[in-house]
């Protein structure tokens, strides 16, 4: 596998590998939740599961007045705005039943 991938220690994709690691042992994850009754909900978090669980816990399960409910996280690392972003969870409210006219 090494072989085929061209992997020589010190080499590009040695380099890429550890940069890789170093990133993701300095990151943190950032939830964003927007369409709260409290309003907009940003936290940290330590791993994008931990990220997860604690958007699982604070958004309610029964429906959400007429705002969507929007769940956000994002990688970050010290001294970078890239890195990966996902949209975890959107739900919108119930519309309202069209009428036959």
């Amino acid at each position: 596998m090494a072989e085929r991938l061209g992997y020589t220690p010190g080499g590009a994709l040695d380099l890429r590998c550890r940069m890789m690691r170093d990133r993701a042992a300095a990151s943190v994850w950032v939830l964003v939740v927007d369409g709260l009754e409290d309003g907009r909900h940003v936290s940290l978090h330590p791993t994008r599961g931990a990220a997860c669980d604690h958007a699982d816990m604070i958004i309610p399960t029964e429906d959400v007045a007429a705002d969507a409910v929007v769940a956000t996280v994002a990688q970050r690392a010290i001294g970078s705005s890239q890195g990966p972003v996902e949209i975890i969870r959107q739900r919108q409210a119930p519309a309202a039943a069209a009428s036959d006219g």
